[in-house]
């Protein structure tokens, strides 16, 4: 879990062995394209409190758990 407070600003750096897209689920629908072997940088505004899923949506149609941002108020 990545804590952080309402406000902040985030950035999150992920590498990756496949290609896919990023995705914050619940928060954003902008997904981030990763390529296989290297890193890729989500960034938002932490602005609603809540607990959020990054997930990898893999180019073979895998969906992997990444991580999960827990915005505190």
């Amino acid at each position: 879990m990545l804590p952080v407070t309402r406000g902040d600003i985030v950035s999150i750096v992920v590498s990756s062995a496949q290609a896919g897209q990023l995705m914050m689920h619940g928060y954003m629908q902008e997904m981030v394209p990763v390529a296989a072997g290297r890193t890729a940088t989500l960034r938002l505004a932490a602005l609603h409190a809540g607990r959020y899923p990054l997930h990898l949506h893999g180019d073979d149609q895998s969906h992997r758990e990444v991580a999960v941002l827990e915005i505190r108020p």
